[in-house]
């Protein structure tokens, strides 16, 4: 009985990976390439956030109607929660496996908190609170990861409080420590469909791509290693795997240089739409001592605590402290929240808590802000810094779309991304440095993925575009003989299925 695995290197660009297989620092990779079927995923929405991308790989339906958007999202009250798995509207591709006794392992994905409760077994990915027996199922499946690692590692690769030199080898070490998890998993015989995540190829590049294109310095091969290590991974589980197994490797996007981070709020606050509350400009002593405290969190718990603090609502009850205590909500009308790279909310009169924007201004106001972000240049260059911006209904459609952003920016080839450090007063441009890190991110994502693909119902060679995120579910349903639910909104990616080759160059 032939089966399926996916190995995701998240974001991990694909040109890298082309570059590394061509100078034979990822052999097993350039294996699979050679022998089997090389391409792209896209995302083709211009918001590539990990929570939407990845509820859209795994429903196999768009963000309007699977309801996820962000990191942080607002609900119908206006309130902001922490987003996972739980929130994803809708089944999951592993659902309808199950349903039809198709037994799955589901392993540090994201979007799985709680773990999804499979015929098989499932660990949640980042993002559950931290390492406890309650991100896995069955809690067997815990015990019996434990007993064989010792403390699962869930927090580990996150950078927050870390040096950078101390965390370039932390990370390599975790990712070598998956390594281990990964091959013990594919040895397993309880799983048909097997879909093993590493975030790895992410933070190295986030973190260390201007290292990389520097070509000097402790941290500069960091990215190399990091590749280097997922490729072992991917080889050590094709080892493993039997003649007749499919094997996908994949990323949910790419990633590039980044051109600096982008104080949104301090850009809505200079135009006029966001104003902070008199005291002390944009801080206050409290917003300053609750942000103090969110930094030490991330700096100094120790991992194996993760979980409790994480399980209590104090980061969104901080989250939402913060905004209170600095922005006056009496007078704004737009702002900023959460990770987006582009995210604009109004505050709507009898929508939001504290809303002031009365529904008939909300068309006028939102044209106000596309056209004056559409004249926001960046000093260093001179070039605009977004290609648009776009209202929600014109990129987005379904039934849960009133959860989206009003506004999304498309930054100028995806080269910027809003700022997470806690000064919103200052300048509009400058270094993207996150608030609980001493050195300033480098990359940022891009909307093509890697696609690298072997097994005798797949074709071989390169295909001519790229597969959307949304037809990856119904494509790896197809290779396991299981219908596709009508609820899908995806399709199998035909180009990809042995049957279909005619179609492809």
């Amino acid at each position: 009985m032939r089966r399926l695995v996916v190995i995701a290197l998240s974001e991990a660009s694909p040109q890298l990976v082309e570059h590394f297989c061509d100078q034979g620092q990822m052999p097993h990779t350039q294996v699979l390439r050679d022998t089997g079927l090389l391409g792209r995923t896209r995302y083709s929405t211009p918001y590539l956030l990990t929570p939407q991308m990845w509820a859209t790989i795994v429903t196999g339906r768009g963000p309007g109607s699977h309801g996820v958007f962000d990191y942080w999202q607002r609900q119908a009250d206006g309130s902001f929660i922490e987003t996972r798995g739980c929130n994803i509207r809708g089944r999951c591709f592993w659902d309808e496996l199950s349903d039809r006794g198709i037994s799955s392992g589901i392993v540090n994905v994201p979007m799985t908190y709680p773990p999804p409760k499979i015929s098989g077994f499932s660990l949640s990915g980042q993002d559950a609170p931290g390492a406890h027996h309650s991100i896995a199922w069955p809690p067997t499946f815990y015990q019996e990861l434990t007993r064989q690692f010792g403390r699962y590692h869930h927090k580990d690769i996150f950078p927050g409080g870390q040096t950078k030199e101390r965390y370039a080898r932390i990370l390599l070490d975790e990712v070598r420590r998956q390594c281990d998890l990964f091959e013990w998993l594919a040895a397993r015989d309880d799983w048909r469909f097997l879909m093993l995540y590493s975030s790895g190829p992410a933070f190295a590049q986030h973190y260390f791509w201007a290292d990389m294109e520097r070509g000097d310095g402790p941290t500069a091969c960091v990215i190399d290693q990091t590749f280097q290590a997922a490729d072992e991974m991917i080889g050590r589980v094709s080892d493993i795997l039997r003649s007749d197994d499919h094997i996908f490797v994949i990323s949910e996007c790419g990633a590039g240089p980044i051109g600096g981070g982008v104080r949104l709020n301090a850009w809505l606050h200079q135009q006029g739409f966001l104003e902070y509350k008199s005291h002390t400009g944009s801080h206050s002593f409290r917003a300053q001592g609750l942000s103090k405290l969110h930094v030490a969190a991330q700096r100094y718990l120790p991992k194996n605590l993760f979980y409790l603090a994480n399980s209590l609502p104090l980061k969104s009850w901080i989250q939402a402290a913060i905004a209170a205590d600095r922005i006056d909500w009496s007078r704004t009308v737009a702002f900023h929240r959460g990770k987006g790279e582009g995210n604009i909310y109004l505050n709507v009169a009898g929508r939001d808590p504290a809303g002031i924007l009365p529904e008939s201004d909300y068309e006028r106001v939102r044209a106000e802000i596309i056209t004056r972000l559409m004249e926001l240049h960046d000093p260093k260059t001179g070039s605009r810094a977004a290609t648009a911006v776009h209202r929600r209904e014109e990129i987005f459609s379904g039934e849960y779309i009133d959860s989206a952003p009003d506004l999304i920016v498309e930054w100028d080839g995806f080269r910027y991304m809003p700022s997470e450090d806690l000064d919103e007063s200052g300048e509009i441009f400058g270094d993207r440095t996150r608030e609980y890190m001493t050195w300033p991110t480098t990359g940022s994502h891009r909307p093509e993925g890697l696609l690298v693909a072997r097994g005798k119902d797949i074709c071989s060679g390169t295909l001519a575009s790229p597969i959307e995120l949304i037809d990856l579910a119904p494509t790896w349903l197809s290779l396991l003989n299981c219908p596709l639910p009508p609820t899908l909104q995806g399709q199998p990616a035909r180009e990809v299925l042995r049957l279909d080759c005619a179609q492809r160059t």
